[in-house]
C-alpha cells in the first residue's frame, strides 16, 4: 500500500515542480517583454506598493530600481500626470480606466494612460501602462494647422489681388495727376491759358498750400504698399517655387519689409521701433536656394528676435545688427541684438512645436527645417562679450541637390 502512495506523491511533486518552472518561465518571458516595450509599465498591490516595473519606469522616476520595488507609489506620484485617487478607485470598483492626452508639465510630454485591475498570484493589483504620444500629437497639430494655414493662404491671396487692382489704379492716377500739374508740359500750359490762369501761379499755389508734398506723400505710400503687396504675392507662391540663384541680401531685405508690416498694438510689438544696422559684404556670391522659403525662415527669426528685444528694451534703445559675409564656402548671416539671449540648448527646444501653447514654436520649427534640412545649413546661438544675443546662420554655397 505504501508504494502506490509514494508513487502518487512523486507524480504530484513532479507535476507541481514542472508547473512551477512553466510559471517561472512565463513570468520571465513577460518580464523580458515588459523591458523591451517603450511604454512605462508598473504594477502596484492593494496597499499601493510597487510590485513590478520595467526599466522605462525606472528611468521615468529617476530613482534606482531597489529604491522603488516594494515601496509605496505615493512618494514618487508627483511625477505622474494623473492623480492617485483614480488608481485607488479602479482598485476599489475593479473597473478599467483610460486617460487620453494628459499633458505632463514636469517632463513636457503628452501621455495616454491605461489603468487596469488584475490579479497577480491571487492578489488584487493594478497595472499602469503609460504611452508617450507627444510626437503623434505634435504631428496631428501640425497637420491641422497646415490645413488651416492653407485655407487662410488661399483667402489671403485672393484678398491681396483684390487690393492690388485698386492700388495699381491709385498709382496710375497719381502719376497722371503729377503729369497734369507739371508746368513744363506744353499741353498743360495751353489748357491753363484757355482757362485764363498761368501754370506758374498754380504751381506757386500748390507749393504754398503744400499740395505738392501731399501728392508726393501719397505716391510714396502707394509705392511702398505696392512693394509690400508684390512681396506678399511672391511669398504666397513659395510652394511651387524651384531652386534658383538668389541674392541673400535681397531675400533678407524682403524679410525685413515683411517684418516691418507685422505689428501687434496690444502686445506693444512693432518691428519698426528697432534700430537696424546692416553690414553686408558687397561681393557676396549668389546662393542656389529656394528663395521664398529662405525668406520665410529669415522673417520668423527676425520676428523671434524682435520680440526678445522689445520685451526688455524701450523702443528708443532697441537695436539689431545684421551682418552678411562669405567664407569657408559658406554664406554667414549674423543677427546680433540687445534682447534676451537664448542659450543653444534652449534654442534647440524652441525648434520643437510648442505643447504648452498651441501657437508656439511653429515659426522657429519651420526656420530650422528650411535652413538645416532643405538647404543643408546650420543655425546656432551664442552670447557675445557684451552679453548680447547672437544668432548665426550658415548656408553652404555648394551642396547636393535633390533631383
Amino acid at each position: 500500500m505504501l508504494l502506490p502512495v509514494l508513487l502518487a506523491l512523486a507524480v504530484v511533486c513532479y507535476l507541481f515542480f514542472k508547473k512551477t518552472r512553466e510559471i517561472n518561465r512565463l513570468n520571465q518571458n513577460n518580464a523580458n517583454l515588459l523591458e523591451q516595450i517603450s511604454d512605462i509599465f508598473l504594477r502596484i498591490d492593494s496597499q499601493g506598493k510597487i510590485v513590478a516595473l520595467n526599466q522605462r519606469a525606472v528611468d521615468f522616476f529617476t530613482r534606482p530600481r531597489q529604491q522603488l520595488m516594494g515601496q509605496s507609489l505615493e512618494p514618487v506620484s508627483s511625477a505622474l500626470p494623473f492623480d492617485l485617487d483614480i488608481v485607488h478607485q479602479a482598485l476599489k470598483d475593479q473597473k478599467e480606466r483610460y486617460l487620453d492626452k494628459l499633458f505632463d508639465a514636469h517632463h513636457d510630454r503628452i501621455w495616454t494612460v491605461k489603468i487596469s485591475p488584475a490579479f497577480h498570484q491571487t492578489r488584487p493589483t493594478i497595472s499602469i501602462l503609460m504611452k508617450d504620444i507627444t510626437e503623434g500629437v505634435q504631428m496631428e497639430s501640425l497637420i491641422i494647422k497646415k490645413d488651416k494655414l492653407a485655407t487662410l493662404s488661399r483667402v489671403t491671396t485672393s484678398m491681396i489681388h483684390e487690393i492690388n487692382n485698386p492700388l495699381a489704379s491709385i498709382l496710375q492716377n497719381m502719376q497722371l495727376l503729377h503729369n497734369r500739374l507739371n508746368p513744363q508740359l506744353q499741353k498743360n500750359r495751353l489748357a491753363a491759358d484757355n482757362c485764363g490762369i498761368s501754370m506758374e501761379k498754380m504751381e506757386e499755389y500748390l507749393r504754398q498750400r503744400k499740395v505738392d508734398k501731399a501728392i508726393a506723400a501719397v505716391r510714396e505710400s502707394a509705392r511702398r504698399a505696392a512693394r509690400v503687396i508684390e512681396n506678399l504675392i511672391l511669398f504666397s507662391t513659395q510652394d511651387v517655387e524651384k531652386e534658383a540663384f538668389h541674392s541673400v541680401s535681397t531675400l533678407l531685405e524682403r524679410a525685413i519689409e515683411l517684418a516691418a508690416g507685422d505689428f501687434d498694438l496690444k502686445q506693444q510689438y512693432d518691428f519698426r521701433h528697432i534700430t537696424l544696422a546692416r553690414n553686408y559684404d558687397p561681393a557676396l556670391p549668389t546662393l542656389r536656394c529656394h528663395g521664398l522659403k529662405l525668406q520665410q525662415a529669415f522673417f520668423a527669426l527676425l520676428r523671434f528676435r524682435a520680440e526678445q528685444i522689445l520685451r526688455t528694451n524701450a523702443p528708443e534703445n532697441a537695436q539689431m545688427t545684421l551682418s552678411l559675409e562669405s567664407g569657408d564656402n559658406q554664406i554667414h548671416l549674423r543677427i546680433e541684438d540687445n534682447g534676451v539671449p537664448v542659450p543653444q540648448t534652449e534654442l534647440i527646444e524652441l525648434f520643437r512645436p510648442g505643447l504648452r501653447k498651441p501657437n508656439e514654436g511653429l515659426g522657429l520649427c519651420a526656420s530650422f527645417f528650411i535652413i538645416n534640412k532643405i538647404h543643408g545649413g546650420t543655425l546656432s546661438s551664442e552670447i557675445n562679450s557684451d552679453g548680447h544675443s547672437l544668432l548665426i546662420i550658415e548656408l553652404p554655397l555648394e551642396r547636393l541637390v535633390d533631383g
